[in-house]
Parts: structure tokens; sequence; C-alpha cells
């Protein structure tokens, strides 16, 4: 009886390497000129390449598309906006691999994946990715087989056995120990229970308050679209102003202090009408 074949493994970074080393010297300066132009898009235009590429057949073997979702999403990290943020799906169905006889496969190639299975271990790598950034070298993971996970950079060989885990991202959140605030702005990686917080957060006190706002003619649409993110950042940091000020950073990208987080809550405590204990000065 023949052994079975080893599933395909998603690893974004590889393939960005192979794709790089399979050009010629022209064709390799315009993608390290147009890489270089990442730099100069808005937020908002790196978003629209998540929202555009993402659903789109994610093939293993024309690597185009995940080669500039990693890019893309790099630079993402480089400014501060978190997963959660970058419009991209927070959740991605399982779907059955296509059933390749074996003898239509090459000898040594792996078996492939469905398009949603490679998406899924997409999002998680992206989420690993900024995650790295985030918490740096010193962060402790307990989980025996990942423990150097973060140590220097994103090791890219337990990053890919963690992108294709079978596990559920409540248990793997855990095995990380993945601080509380983080495991709300991840997207691969986001566990139910802060799925559901941050949908109860948008139904609650979001839509009530983009109402609100808009009943304010002087208001700009980026200064309303301002308050309505400092309303998500606070309920989801349960009103600390240090918590609140990193949260409103992964959603914009700006840096602001906590002092400014403890005058918007005052302010927009009063302006919406919020008096529940989150919107309580501390």
């Amino acid at each position: 009886m023949s052994e079975r074949r080893p599933s395909e493994i998603v690893n974004p970074a590889q393939t960005l390497r192979d794709w790089r080393a399979a050009m010629t010297p022209e064709r390799r300066a315009d993608s390290e000129a147009a890489q270089a132009a990442f730099s100069l898009l808005a937020v908002s235009d790196l978003r629209s390449i998540n929202d555009r590429l993402f659903w789109q057949p994610i093939s293993h073997n024309k690597p185009e598309t995940i080669v500039q979702l990693w890019l893309t999403n790099q630079e993402l990290t480089r400014r501060g906006i978190a997963p959660k943020w970058r419009s991209l799906p927070t959740y991605i169905a399982p779907e059955a691999a296509p059933n390749i006889p074996d003898a239509l496969l090459k000898p040594g190639e792996p078996r492939p994946l469905s398009h949603a299975c490679r998406k899924r271990a997409l999002l998680r790598w992206i989420d690993l990715e900024w995650l790295s950034h985030e918490l740096g070298h010193t962060h402790r993971v307990d989980h025996a087989h990942w423990r150097g996970v973060f140590r220097w950079g994103l090791d890219e060989k337990i990053a890919a056995k963690i992108a294709n885990s079978p596990l559920k991202p409540s248990r793997l959140n855990a095995y990380l120990d993945i601080p509380a605030p983080h495991r709300y702005a991840l997207t691969g990686l986001l566990a139910q229970d802060s799925a559901k917080r941050i949908r109860n957060i948008k139904e609650k006190r979001m839509d009530r308050a983009q109402w609100m706002l808009d009943t304010r003619p002087l208001l700009t649409d980026t200064q309303r679209g301002g308050r309505v993110a400092w309303v998500q950042a606070i309920e989801l940091a349960e009103g600390r102003p240090t918590v609140a000020a990193t949260i409103y950073g992964w959603i914009t990208g700006e840096t602001v202090t906590k002092q400014s987080a403890a005058e918007m809550r005052k302010k927009l405590a009063s302006q919406l009408g919020f008096a529940t204990a989150i919107w309580r000065p501390k």
C-alpha cells in the first residue's frame, strides 16, 4: 500500500522568494520597484487591494495573488493597521480539497488544498506576521512545539504548522498565549467568542454612535469615522485608556496617547449618552 502524500503547505514568504527567483533580472527590478510603490499608497488603497484580491481563486501554481496579498499586508503591518481592520474576511469555511488521483500528480508533488483552505491558511499567516511585529521576540509561548515562533522574527517552519493546523482559533490563541486585546485584532485566528463580542459592540454601540453622529452636520465624514472607531476601541478596551489608545492605533494607523483616549471617552459619553461603567472615568 502506497504512503499517503502530504498535503500542500501554504507559506507566502517562501512563495514570494520562489516567485522572485524565477524572474529574469529585468523583471526582478520591476518587481522591486512595484513593491516600493506600496509605500506610497494610502491605507484605503491597500485595503481595497485586499478586498479585491482575496475573493479571487488562490492557486498553488499561480502565485501572483498570494504574492500581492502578502506584500500588501506586510505594508499594512508597517503602517500599524491590525489584520481585523484591513478589509479582510474573518471567517473562511473549510472546504474539501479536490480529489485528484495520485497518478495525475507529479512525483513528490503534495496533494493540493482547496481554495478555501489556502485562504484560511493565508489569513493565519497574515495574523502571525502582525503578531510577530507587535509582540516581538520577548513574547513567551508555552506550547512546547511552537515556543520559538516569534523568537527571531517569524519562524516560517512553525508558522506553517500553525497556519495549516486543524485546531480552532480559540485553542491556537491559548497555545500561543496571545494577550487579550490582540485577540480582537485578528482574522484567521479570530476566535468565536472574540468575533461575537466585536459583533455585539457594533450592533449595540457603533451603529447607534454612527446614527447619532450623522445628525451633526458640522462634523466631516472623517471626523465621524474617527469617533466611531474610538467607540469600538474604548468598548474593546473595557474603558482602559492605554489599551483603547493602542486599539485605536490598530484601527486607524494613528499614534495617540492614553490622555487622548481618556478625553475622547469623556466627550463621547456626553455626546452619545453612554453611561455604562466602561464610559465612566477610571
